[in-house]
């Protein structure tokens, strides 16, 4: 296949390229991300001490997590949060929802494993105070 006469092979990112600029994306991404949760967050710290309720912050955060496994068996762990946030200006209502990790599963998949990842991902999107409890059981 011929390049285009204006295009050097030079000018087309190399995968480590490619890797580099899909990290730093997703940096900033999150750390956009941890702003929108923490105006949740500190509705909750807010009502818990009854000094004053974020006019921005319309409840709690709910999380969904789903592990699987590729052909070559590397497990992996995606956990998503919704909340619903007001909008700005127009008073009305949004349902929002972000993926806050993928995570390779390097270990076991035993309950106490599996709870030390799903608390270091939600500690690194700074959630943790979020947290409840609902289990689905999937037969």
């Amino acid at each position: 296949m011929l390049l285009r006469s204006e295009l050097k092979e030079t000018a087309i990112p190399h995968r480590t390229k490619l890797r580099q600029l899909i990290v730093e994306a997703w940096k900033r991404y999150f750390h956009v991300l941890k702003g929108d949760l923490a105006v949740s967050v500190s509705a909750v710290l807010f009502t818990l001490t009854e000094v004053w309720v974020s006019k921005n912050a319309m409840g709690q955060v709910s999380f969904t997590a789903d592990i699987w496994s590729n052909q070559a068996l590397t497990a992996y762990l995606a956990m998503t949060a919704h909340w619903i946030a007001k909008i700005e200006g127009t008073g009305t209502l949004a349902l929002k929802g972000a993926l806050i990790s993928f995570h390779r599963l390097r270990n076991k998949h035993t309950g106490k494993s599996l709870a030390r990842t799903v608390l270091h991902l939600l500690d690194r999107a700074d959630v943790t105070i979020k947290v409840g409890l609902t289990l689905y059981l999937q037969s």
